[in-house]
């Protein structure tokens, strides 16, 4: 689950121009203005995913009849962009993938299935989510 602090920037000198494609709108932001991208918010958009609290990792597997949009692509941003992105983030993508497939394949998740609807956090920058844990069940 990403950060779900939001992750403050400082609009330069000469304003900035918003364009959204939800709405079809722009919006200009003066020099200085505080903005944010909250990526829990961000990860969880209906426009961009379907059912966006449900788990369904294969929402992200391209088939010869699926593939992953160009929004959900663009939006999916765990570990930042830019110059504040998280130093170790190449190490964790890969370590991440090396984990999931060697979970997958060794058939551990099979039967598993979340307890609750959606997963809760508290306004921490680790993600911090009450009594500290996720429960899966297996059948």
């Amino acid at each position: 689950m990403a950060n779900p602090t939001r992750l403050p920037r400082v609009v330069p000198p000469g304003g900035w121009t918003f364009h959204s494609t939800i709405n079809d709108r722009t919006y200009r932001f003066p020099a200085g203005t505080i903005v944010s991208c909250q990526l829990h918010t961000l990860h969880h958009n209906p426009f961009v995913y379907e059912d966006p609290y449900k788990f369904m990792p294969e929402r992200w597997i391209e088939t010869d009849t699926y593939r992953p949009s160009e929004a959900m692509n663009r939006d999916t941003i765990p570990f930042s962009l830019g110059s504040r992105q998280c130093i170790a983030r190449n190490l964790a993508t890969t370590e991440l993938n090396m984990a999931c497939a060697a979970i997958v394949q060794s058939g551990l998740l099979d039967g598993a299935r979340a307890v609750g609807d959606k997963i809760e956090i508290l306004e921490w920058f680790n993600s911090k989510v009450p009594d500290e844990k996720i429960t899966i069940k297996w059948d």
